[in-house]
């Protein structure tokens, strides 16, 4: 997916979340919902980038 951040372009990519619901339930300011765990895998995926004029890695 492209976007653009203050006039500079970037390619991003997005990932689906796959989620499991559980049968605990809960109030949050007087509304009840259900409790869903995540399941997701950490992605490390190595860039060159720049900050200030300061290339870096990471």
């Amino acid at each position: 997916m492209k976007a653009l951040y203050r006039g500079i372009p970037y390619e991003t990519s997005t990932s689906s979340i796959n989620s499991t619901e559980t049968h605990q339930v809960g109030i949050f300011l007087g509304n009840r919902f259900t409790i869903q765990q995540h399941n997701t895998s950490q992605r490390h995926i190595a860039a060159q980038l720049k900050y200030r004029g300061v290339d870096y890695s990471v």
